[in-house]
Formats: C-alpha cells, structure tokens, sequence
C-alpha cells in the first residue's frame, strides 16, 4: 500500500464508523416493540431472499429433471433397441449364434424389455432335437411379456416350442395383469427365419 492510499482508506474507515455510529444511535431511539418488529421484517426479508436466490431454483431443476428423465429413458430403450436391431442384422450376415452367444443374446433381450430382474435363463439343453433354453418367469407384467414373444423371433434365431404361464399369485390373490411360467425356445433350424 502506497502512502497515497493511507488518506483515502482512513477517509473510508472515518465514514464506516460515522455510519455505524449513526446507525446505533438511531436503533437505540427505537422503542423494543419497534426492535422486535424491524428484527421479524429483517428476517422476513432474509427468508424471502433465501428462497429466491437458493430454495426456489433448485426445486425447479428437479422438476424439471423429474419431467425429462421419463423422456431420456424412452429415448436410451429406443437407441437399445436400434443397438440390439444391427447385432441382428451383423448376425444374419455372419451366420449361426454358438449356444453361449445365444444365452447371452437372450439375456441381452430380456434386459431391453425390462425381464432380467423376474426371470431365470436356464443353460442350453444340447439334445437330439438341438440347443433349448428354459426361460422362468416370477410376476411379470403379461403386456411386457408377450410384446417380448413376438419380438424375439425378429432378433434372434430361436422358435418358440412351449409357454406355460399363469395369472400370479401374490400373498394367495390373483393379480390381474401379471403371469408367471415358463417359456421353452430352441434353436431356429436352418432355413427358418
């Protein structure tokens, strides 16, 4: 700090103590009644700025992410299943799925349509009559189900060769709309799509 600056700052330092001298005298004039009231107008008007500068956006932004992150699911099920379309597409080029690609393509199926929590993928059974898989279901919704079944043979090789499902049972009541079971598949043959 140069010597210049000293004047200036004892100058500003003279005001600030002149202001707050005035200040106090002119509280000390106000009666208590008065005080009380200034403090609950002074704190009003703090809360009022809290929730405007601080409260009131951030309520806002998670509304907002609220309403968007339905949308960006929908969006992110729609890029999966442009994702899982192409994998069909590279393997119809490229040939026959191994039985361990094939679970694995299953799995990625059920995943997509939200089935991977309520089911279990059995292993492939290698018989005589070619790779099966034994897929379980446990209260699923029968809408996601089927929409499931008739979505499968478009992306990949297998053929449905049994369904065993019924309506679901929770705490020994029906509950409408959701199936439990089974789904047999097995591997397409050759000249089948």
């Amino acid at each position: 700090m140069s010597r210049s600056d000293l004047p200036v700052t004892s100058a500003r330092a003279g005001r600030a103590d002149a202001l707050m001298n005035g200040l106090q005298g002119w509280w000390a004039q106000r009666a208590p009644r008065e005080r009380r009231l200034l403090r609950l107008g002074a704190a009003a008007v703090l809360a009022a700025l809290l929730w405007w500068a601080g409260l009131e956006p951030a309520i806002r932004s998670i509304a907002d992410a609220n309403e968007r992150l339905p949308r960006l699911r929908h969006d992110a099920a729609q890029l999966d299943a442009l994702l899982l379309e192409a994998q069909h597409l590279e393997r119809r080029r490229s040939g026959r799925l191994a039985s361990a690609d094939m679970e694995q393509a299953l799995a990625a199926t059920l995943v997509q349509s939200a089935l991977d929590a309520e089911t279990i993928l059995s292993a492939p059974d290698d018989s005589a009559a070619g790779a099966q898989w034994e897929v379980r279901f446990h209260d699923v919704g029968a809408g996601v189900l089927m929409e499931w079944l008739a979505g499968l043979p478009a992306h990949l090789p297998v053929a449905v060769v049994s369904v065993d499902l019924s309506r679901s049972r929770v705490e020994g009541r029906d509950r409408p709309g959701h199936v439990s079971g089974k789904v047999l598949l097995k591997a397409a043959a050759e000249g089948t799509p």
